[in-house]
């Protein structure tokens, strides 16, 4: 069997798998979905390594279940890492105002921040800043 990867124009990848005897002919086909780690956006710095940004809008299940696949936590007193959860205070809406999550990536030390921005209609309130770190294993 030989692999072939397409891109389409949608962004979703094709898997080809040709037979390798010589016949050339497609045995099997699908399709995959692009998947969440394309949704990085390069935010570039000229003379810098820049950041990679994972902008998730006011998706906090989007957030919350990235956080768990890459195994990043907010930093607890002791140190370790915290599970990141929906009841988390720093998911909590602020009445009135619309929320925007966005995780940096820091291409130079390979560092997470969690930046929440608040909206009002199409005013920026306020943001919001929270250091995040990689867990071997999360704190019960």
């Amino acid at each position: 069997m030989i692999e072939r990867r397409y891109k389409l124009p949608s962004g979703e990848t094709l898997y080809a798998y040709y037979d390798a005897e010589g016949s050339s002919s497609v045995t099997i086909q699908r399709i995959e979905q692009t998947p969440v780690l394309a949704l990085g956006t390069d935010v570039n710095i000229p003379g810098m390594p820049g950041y990679r940004e994972f902008n998730f809008g006011d998706d906090r299940r989007k957030l919350v279940q990235f956080m768990k696949l890459f195994k990043l936590g907010r930093l607890a007193f002791s140190k370790d890492a915290i599970a990141p959860s929906l009841s988390d205070a720093i998911f909590e809406p602020k009445p009135g105002l619309r929320s925007e999550y966005i995780l940096l990536l820091d291409l130079f030390d390979e560092t997470w921040v969690l930046e929440r921005r608040f909206w009002d209609k199409d005013y920026l309130e306020s943001t919001d800043t929270t250091k995040v770190i990689y867990a071997e294993k999360y704190r019960d």
